[in-house]
Formats: C-alpha cells, structure tokens, sequence
C-alpha cells in the first residue's frame, strides 16, 4: 500500500513538472556565455545569435553520426572533441544520457539525430527532481491525511515554481545541482524512515551517487560534499548493521576525497577569475578606501585601477592570467584570507551579505530570456507560468536579510534543541533526522556566503540559486515541525520569539529613517500640476536640492516606444537608447504645452546626468567604467556615481534615471510599482538599443528601445511655491502657486 501511494504521489508530481516544462510556448533560460565551455566538450555547435534573449529548444551535435548506432552511441560518449576550457563537471553524465535517449528517439521516428531537443535533458532532470521530491513528501507523513494533502500542495507551489523547473530546460549546471540536491534530500529522508536492510542499502548507494552528483556539478560546490561527508556519518544512529555502516564510511570517505581533489583540480583560468572578481569585484567594490583593503590583502597598490572591474572586462595594462599577476595578487588574496578579511571586518561583510539576501529573493536570472524567438518576438521576455512563490518572494526585498537571519537562528537553535532532546529519549529516528536538518541548515549558510567570497557580486542572482533552494527546502521543514509540534509550549515560544526578533530588526533597519522636511513641501506629498486629456496631473515630491523640488507623475500618462526603430537601419533595428536623441525626449519637450502659463513659469530647466552605453563613450564628459547592471531596485544605481561614464543634458520635463528611482523612489519609501511597466532614461551598457524599464514587480530590467512601456514624467518645479489647498495625501494633492514676495 505504502509503495502504491508513493508511486501515485511520484507520478502526480512528475506529471504536473512535465505540464509546465512541456506545455507550448517553450520555455527555458537564455545562454550567459557559460553554456559553451559545457556544450563544447560534448560536440555540440553553441547557439551565438542572440543568446541572451531567447531560450532555444534545438541545438545541433556535430559528429554524432556513424556506420552504426554503436558507433554513434560511442562518439556520444566520448565525443572527439578537444575540451577548450579543460572544464569537466558532473552535469555532462546527464546530459549525455539525455542525449543517448534523443538520438534513440529520432532514430525510431526517423529525425535527424543531429539535433538535440533540450525538452529531453528537461525530462530526466525533472524525472530525478520528482523521485526525490516525492521520497521527501512520502517519509514526513502526518497524522491527518487533509495535513498531508495541504502540505503537498504547499511543497509544490515552493519546490515547483518555475523559477527553479525552467533550469532543467537549459545548460547550465544549477539545473544538475538542483535536481541532485532533491534527490539526495530525499534519498536521505528514505535512508532513515526504511527499516528494511535491502531497500535501504540500495537507498545509500543511490545518496552517495547523487550526493557526488551534486559535489561535482561545479567547483563551489565542494564545500556540501565535505559536509555530506562528515553528517552523513550520522547514519550509524539508524543503521546497526555492519554492511551497511561499511557502504556509509567508504561513502563518506569517498566524497571527501572527491570533493578536495575536484576543488584542487579545477581549471586555473577559472579558479583566476573567481580569485580575481571576489577582489576587485568583492572586497573592493564600491568601497571608500580600497587602497586600504588591498594593503590588508598584501596586493601592490598598482593595481589600484582595477577597482570596481570584473574578470572580463578589458584590464589595460594588466595581464590577470600572468605568473607576475598570481604572485603579486591571488597568492597573497586566497580565498582564505578573503574569508580572514570580512572576519575582520565585520560591517563590510553585512554590507555584501545583504546584497547577497537582496539578490535571493528572485529566483530565476532577470537578466536572461525565458522565451524563444519563435513565440516571443521581443526580446528578453519572461514567463509568468507557475510563478506564484517567485513573486511572493520578491517582496522580501528590503527586509531579506533580517528574515534570513531571523529564521535561520531560530531554526538553528531548535535544530539543536531536538538533536539534545531526541538523544537524551533515546529516539534514534527522529535524531538522524534532526541531524539532517543540521546538515541542511549548514549547506544553506555555506551557500548564503561563499557566493560573495568566493566570486565577489559577479553573477550574483544566479548563484544565489542553490542557496534559495536550500532556504525554501529549510521553510518547508520549519512548517513541519511546527504541525508535529502545534500543541505544544514550545511552538508558542518559538512563534513569539520570531516575531521579537524580526521586530527589533525591522526597528534597527528604521531607527534611523527621518521625515524629511524640504520646506514648503514634503518629501511624499502629493500636488496637482497640469492635466494630460482633460485630466488633473498627479506628482508626488521625491526630492529638494538645488534644483527646487523634483515632482514625479504619479502614474503612466502615455504607453509608447523609448525610440522608434529604423527597419531601412541594420543598426537601427530596434531603436536607440540614446536618452538625448530618443523619441521619448522629444515628445516629453511636447509635453510641458498640458501646462498652463502659471505652471510652465514654476517648471524649471536644469541640467542632468546621463548615463552613456558602450557605443555612446566617445560622448562622454566623464567615467571610465561601464555602468554596472542590477534589477534589485535597491542596488541599481551601482557605479553612477563613481566612474560609469556620463554626459549631461538640458532638461524640462524628462523621464528619472536608475539613481533618481533608488535614492528618491526607493529609498523614500514611494511607491514605485505600476500597473504597466515604464521607462527610466538609463540606457543597459552593453546594448545599443536596449534601455532600463521598471516592471509590474517593481524591479528594473531592459527592453529594447522599439518596444512599448509607460511613459512617466518627471520636473523640477521652483522652491518658491506656496500651498493653496489640499493636505498632501493622495486623495488631497496640494495645489500650489508661485510665491509672491
């Protein structure tokens, strides 16, 4: 009965994983650069053509044929292929099984086995997520089948959202990481439930496969398989038998051994870039006295200039692959004395963890396409199928570090409360759980630091992503316990004391937070100023500087293109995203003609910043940086003020930039979430058309200039002004006259 039920809850959520990944339009990640140094060794021929923006279903295997399907089946195994990037990882074994099943597959139907549909990886890596999913739903069994049915439900709206399934339709190794992370979970759950001495040495064998699996789908992962390693020893609490306990201690052993020579072995140019990034990109970034923190590192103060860069920009003089540059710079700053550094430095290491905890709360990269070009022709376009936990998620943003901290020190504390608790009862099972639940919390905080130590704010979003699983997996335990423990004292304790302790974190993030008074008006206050087709205009104060008061439309007045593009222009395909040349501009020049006389005398002309893109440089007056990108609102200024490179313009009425949403939306508290998405005057780096937008969520990502988004107008009125009417509220807006003195 027992294994009925678990094949039913396997195919039900196996089912349910296919639906989303295998349901039309096609749905997957863009390509970041990473997907060669994967696909390259196995033959295939990387997709280059817009890989950032679309997902591709079908890529091409070089070579695969041969005389027979022995031989095809061999050159698939063991591609003749030079690897250029001496890169191996555990994901290559699923990919070719996936593709040893699609060349089965268009043989039988008669397709050519040159082409390699991702779908299939999809199936197996989803195939392995489900079993272990499923092993971890059926061992927690409760005493009330409608808590087993709600809890169900619960997991698979968190475990199966499609910010974590749209991996497996990809290459990259976090698909690998993901699906062996669940099934290891799992396996391990079943280890400790299953009483039988067959079923469960088969359980352990499987653990340590997977277990290796997950160590060995990319270097930073060699950490999890020392601690697999050590807590999976814990084992010998529920396994007595000496075959067993043998299987576990070779087991053990095995990945520890595996784990020190796959970190040992990685390839140097890697190893380098992650060296390098976790300095300069690291410890450095954004820093108010770098020169200080590389002298703390032993590192020549020549290499100041290579502050706030990462390992693939163009570093001028510098060679970072040199034998003078290993000397000089990453034998004095391993990733031990990174470590040693934020130790001592305590403040800094809050700072980047908070960045790391603000960069969790999405799931999925936004700066990576989930569609293809076939069904999505504007590029970089997200899909919202089964992404009820993503958006949840995002509204963590702000308060991610005090609840990660909240909830992992309560869920440390009662995770060793049990540990005490069950061995002084001589409860063996539930021991062996708690201390996987140790084993679990561990991997979570591993995972919540060393992406910023070992690799610096490169990537950050994407390698936050085993760290998110974890952290979800850690939620969906606590809720467990909670349900086995509803009646008891301890729960009523426990409950009372998350709430203290957020509060007072919530309050030490606050304490500081001032109104702030800016004369006449008020930082917040809503005016009425001009109307827009027949109706009053609605602006809310951000901000008093030198300037006078800078007013931002309350909402969207019109729904239009940044830039109109030139089909007659192959380089102008999608528009521009130069601000001073935009269409936008010139229409918002237009638009200061829905002000009457009066308002036009109180609108002033000021001079602004703007941020230039790559094919622009030669225009600026200043900089010598790209302009770092970011979606988290919190962080999207990044180098504006420092060394991105710029130019200024004359404006009236204009539209706001990534800094002016961050320090005066954000940061005031203003709301900033709209009922359609909207153009900031930001263009993305790297793009000649592509040009920042702030989206439904409220987080800000790029579109090409030829697409539509609201158009929100901003101005700088006079400092002059007095109030007529009205409280400032939003339902009162001030109406406002020029002084008269």
């Amino acid at each position: 009965m027992e294994s009925i039920k678990r094949l039913g809850i396997f195919i039900l959520i196996f089912a349910f994983s296919l639906v989303l990944l295998l349901k039309e339009p096609f749905v997957g990640i863009a390509d970041n650069s990473d997907y060669y140094r994967v696909i390259q060794p196995l033959g295939f021929k990387p997709e280059i053509s817009n890989r950032y923006f679309y997902a591709y279903n079908f890529y091409t295997v070089n070579d695969i044929s041969s005389e027979d399907i022995k031989g095809s089946l061999s050159n698939i195994i063991s591609p003749k292929v030079e690897n250029d990037n001496e890169y191996f990882s555990t994901q290559f074994i699923f990919i070719k099984v996936s593709m040893i099943i699609n060349y089965l597959l268009k043989i039988v139907l008669g397709k050519s086995p040159e082409i390699f549909n991702i779908k299939v990886l999809g199936i197996l890596y989803a195939a392995i997520y489900s079993y272990g999913l499923c092993l971890f739903l059926t061992n927690i069994n409760f005493k009330y089948k409608y808590i087993n049915f709600l809890f169900l439900i619960i997991a698979l709206v968190i475990l199966c959202d499609m910010g974590y399934l749209l991996y497996f339709n990809s290459f990259f190794g976090e698909a690998a990481i993901i699906a062996s992370l669940m099934i290891t979970l799992g396996l391990l759950t079943a280890i400790i439930k299953t009483e039988s001495k067959i079923k469960s040495l088969f359980y352990v064998i499987l653990f340590y496969i997977f277990a290796l699996a997950l160590t060995g789908a990319k270097v930073a992962n060699t950490p999890i398989g020392i601690l697999i390693g050590i807590f999976s020893l814990a084992l010998f609490i529920v396994k007595a038998d000496w075959l067993s306990r043998a299987v576990i201690l070779i087991g053990s052993i095995l990945i520890i051994c595996f784990s020190i020579f796959y970190y040992t072995n990685a390839p140097r140019w890697m190893s380098q870039v992650n060296n390098y990034q976790s300095i300069f990109f690291g410890i450095t970034k954004d820093s108010n006295e770098p020169e200080k923190d590389l002298e703390k590192l032993s590192i020549p103060l020549k290499y100041l200039p290579l502050t706030n860069t990462h390992g693939f920009l163009d570093h001028g003089e510098f060679d970072i692959y040199s034998d003078e540059f290993q000397k000089e710079v990453y034998d004095n700053a391993t990733f031990l004395d990174i470590l040693k550094f934020y130790f001592l430095n305590p403040s800094r290491a809050v700072e980047k963890l908070k960045l790391s905890a603000d960069s969790s709360v999405i799931i999925r990269p936004s700066y990576l396409g989930n569609c293809s070009k076939e069904d999505e022709p504007e590029r970089l376009s997200f899909t919202e199928r089964f992404s009820l936990w993503s958006n949840i998620r995002k509204n963590a943003l702000g308060y991610a570090f005090y609840i990660i901290v909240s909830y992992s020190v309560l869920f440390f504390i009662i995770n060793i409360y049990e540990i005490i608790n069950n061995i002084k009862q001589y409860d063996y099972e539930n021991t062996a759980f708690a201390f996987a639940a140790l084993l679990l919390f561990l991997t979570t905080m591993s995972q919540f630091v060393l992406p910023i130590i070992g690799n610096g704010e490169a990537d950050l979003q994407k390698h936050m992503l085993l760290f998110n699983l974890c952290f979800d997996i850690m939620i969906l335990v606590g809720i467990c316990w909670l349900i086995n423990n509803f009646y008891t004292k301890t729960v009523s304790a426990v409950v009372l004391t998350a709430f203290v302790v957020f509060c007072i974190a919530i309050f030490i993030q606050t304490a500081n937070e001032e109104t702030k008074e800016t004369g006449t008006l008020k930082i917040g206050q809503y005016i009425y100023l001009g109307s827009y087709k027949n109706e009053p205009l609605k602006w809310v104060v951000l901000n008093k500087d030198e300037n006078g008061y800078l007013l931002w439309c309350d909402n969207t007045v019109e729904y239009m293109e940044f830039d109109y593009s030139d089909e007659t222009n192959s380089d102008n395909i999608y528009g521009s995203n130069n601000w001073i040349e935009s269409d936008v501009r010139r229409w918002l020049f237009e638009f200061k003609s829905n002000f009457n006389d009066e308002e036009k005398l109180l609108i002033k002309d000021v001079k602004l910043k703007n941020i230039l893109s790559y094919n622009n440089i030669e225009k600026s007056i200043g900089g010598n940086r790209p302009f770092y990108w970011n979606s988290i609102t919190s962080y999207v200024s990044q180098n504006y003020n420092t060394d991105a490179y710029y130019n200024y313009s004359a404006e009236s009425v204009f539209l706001l930039d990534v800094y002016q949403l961050q320090k005066y939306v954000y940061e005031n508290k203003i709301s900033l979430k709209k009922q359609e998405r909207y153009w900031l005057r930001t263009p993305y780096y790297s793009s000649e058309s592509m040009v920042r937008i702030v989206d439904k969520d409220g987080f800000v990502y790029h579109k090409d200039a030829n697409v539509k988004a609201g158009v929100i107008p901003a101005v700088y009125i006079d400092e002059n002004v007095s109030a007529i009417e009205g409280d400032g509220t939003y339902t009162s807006p001030i109406a406002i006259e020029k002084s008269r003195r």
